[in-house]
């Protein structure tokens, strides 16, 4: 929740899981991104990129993974590399 420029927890936490490694995730550097996902609002984004440390540590290969948020559990979407990932978002109007 967004009280004037402080962000607030709200509700409980979201898992997020993963089949690479024992359905462990640790997600470097995520991003929530969402339509108009911008500071000045106060909408909440809807999907959470960035990769899982895990499938690399576990042998699986890197890439950019996406999550449903708030709900969680395992990725809906990958791009698969074999070697360390680079992300880049773009928040489209």
């Amino acid at each position: 929740m967004l009280k004037g420029s402080t962000l607030l927890p709200v509700g409980s936490e979201v898992v997020f899981t993963d089949t690479c490694y024992n359905n462990y995730s640790d997600i470097g550097q995520p991003f929530i991104v969402g339509k108009k996902n911008t500071p000045v609002n106060d909408q909440r984004g809807t999907v959470v990129v960035g990769t899982n440390l895990w499938c690399v540590d576990g042998g699986s290969g890197g890439g950019i993974k996406f999550w449903h948020y708030p709900q969680g559990g395992n990725p809906f979407k990958a791009y698969s590399q074999d070697s360390g990932s680079v992300l880049a978002v773009s928040i489209g109007t």
